[in-house]
This record gives C-alpha cells, structure tokens and sequence, in this order.
C-alpha cells in the first residue's frame, strides 16, 4: 500500500458516428430513470444511421475511466482494510469521478450515448 500511487478502473463504450450524430432531449420519465437531478441539460446526443456507420450510429470506441489517487486518507482506509463503500465515498468526496459520472459527462459533450454508459456502468 505505500508504493501504490493511484487505482484505474476502465470500460469502453461505442462513439457516435460523427456524420449522423443528431441531438435529442430526454423526457422527463427517462430523465428522472436515470436519477437525472431536475437542473441538469436534458439534451444528449444519438447516431440517426448512415452508410459510413452500416446503420448503427456507432464509429469506434473511447474508454471511460475511473482513477483513485492514493491521498494519506486513502491511503490509511487501505492499510486497514476498511470496506471498499467507505474508500469509494472517500474518494469521491475528495474529487474522483467515478466511471457513471464520466460517462454522463462523455454523453453530454455528444462522445457516446445514455445507453452505452448505462450498458457499460450499471451506474458503478
């Protein structure tokens, strides 16, 4: 534990076809299924289809990650085996974005959809 600088979790996920990338707007149903807090953007992104994408709205994939700096907090919960929840909260509270939040934020700026990070996260 004290050599260790950091833990990375990663998951790939499908990238919208930049040539059939269209934008859309979450219902208010989906939105709240999805734990959405009411002032977040509803607005997200999906592939129409097109020939260069075989119909899919897919074209390559980007990863979504996960990483956990070691702080001396963080670092004295390992030593002791506390629970994995209370090291998660840990370093939440000090600034890590766990893999859901990453990918929300990749499918706001129009990189992947809502489906691929929910597929992907189960909301991890």
């Amino acid at each position: 534990c004290s050599s260790m600088v950091g833990v990375v979790a990663q998951r790939l996920v499908r990238k919208i076809c930049a040539d059939c990338r269209e934008p859309y707007t979450l219902t208010g149903e989906e939105a709240v299924a999805l734990g959405l807090p009411e002032d977040q953007p509803r607005q997200f992104f999906r592939g129409r289809g097109c020939p260069l994408c075989k119909s899919s709205g897919f074209r390559g994939r980007t990863a979504l990650y996960e990483l956990m700096g070691m702080s001396p907090a963080l670092r004295a919960l390992v030593a002791s085996n506390r629970a994995a929840d209370e090291i998660r909260q840990t370093a939440q509270r000090e600034g890590m974005l766990t893999l859901s939040e990453d990918g929300f934020e990749k499918a706001r700026r129009g990189i992947t959809t809502i489906e691929e990070v929910v597929r992907v996260t189960k909301f991890a």
